[in-house]
């Protein structure tokens, strides 16, 4: 039977395969990047108690320069390449949609029936769900690097400040419980948009093929009525969609402050000391979850 996926594995997967190995290097690059500022900070609190030569700590500043520009260089091209595949994509079934309707209208369902597809629904299948079927490229690669990255994150915690992340790690399953209920909503509300987009498109559609006949029988009003109801109620329903998305701004720029603070409470009040290696440290780690 045919199959979506595999065709876009065996048209995109020789550009797209390579960039999970670009992913993974700048994965570990940003995670060195802690790592090099609490030896930075180690050495400028007891370096010169400790003997150590000056060069030590040119040479730790040095590396971190080196790695954040080659963690930005790579991101970079990272972005580069994946909106190349992406957009290849979505050209791409945005051709094979307008081909297939052009060749026959009529399309055989799963169920044996027949269906012709409506210009207002061709025109969302070519346009927004060719570009979220192109979106597949970023979900793909967040369902193994987002775990990896997670996971270095909070081992490196651990060795930070012990058991304290979990203060940290338990407010933030609080907000992500939040996001998901929002997340939900959020594709209730795009769900009801798309209807009522696809009934004003299709009205618009059915107006211009008929205008002759709206024209003699005075139907102005009454298709204008129509299409400005669906428009008021796709506008509602993006309104709704909007404000949400808003709260998930909301969540995700107070989160790190948030994070941080639960995390070093708890690190304080058992009893540790809180240095400024280790505070910096936890801080640039917390900040990457």
């Amino acid at each position: 039977s045919p199959s979506l996926l595999h065709c876009l594995h065996v048209g995109h997967g020789r550009q797209f395969y390579p960039l999970c190995l670009v992913l993974i290097v700048t994965t570990l690059l940003g995670l060195s990047g802690p790592l090099l500022l609490k030896a930075l900070l180690e050495f400028v609190e007891s370096g010169s108690d400790r003997g150590e030569s000056p060069w030590r700590g040119v040479g730790i500043a040095v590396a971190m320069c080196v790695v954040a520009a080659a963690n930005a260089v790579l991101s970079s091209q990272y972005g580069f390449w994946t909106g190349r595949v992406c957009m290849r994509m979505r050209v791409g079934l945005m051709t094979a949609v307008f081909e297939r309707m052009v060749a026959s209208p009529n399309v055989t369902m799963k169920d044996g029936t027949k269906r012709r597809f409506t210009t207002g629904e061709v025109t969302n299948f070519a346009n927004i769900d060719a570009d979220r079927v192109s979106g597949v490229v970023n979900v793909f690669n967040s369902f193994w690097q987002l775990p990896l990255d997670v996971s270095l994150t909070l081992y490196l915690l651990h060795r930070e400040v012990r058991s304290a992340f979990l203060a940290g790690l338990a407010f933030l399953l609080v907000v992500v419980v939040c996001n998901i209920l929002v997340a939900t909503r959020i594709s209730y509300l795009t769900k009801q948009m798309m209807t009522y987009k696809d009934q004003r498109v299709k009205l618009c559609n059915e107006a211009l093929q008929g205008i002759r006949t709206v024209k003699m029988l005075a139907l102005e009003s009454f298709i204008s009525d129509s299409v400005t109801q669906a428009r008021k109620k796709e506008v509602a329903a993006l309104a709704g969609r909007k404000y949400l998305d808003a709260w998930c701004v909301y969540f995700w720029a107070t989160t790190p402050v948030c994070v941080a603070l639960a995390t070093f409470s708890a690190f304080v009040m058992g009893g540790s000391t809180l240095t400024a290696s280790t505070a910096f440290t936890a801080l640039a780690l917390l900040l990457r979850l």
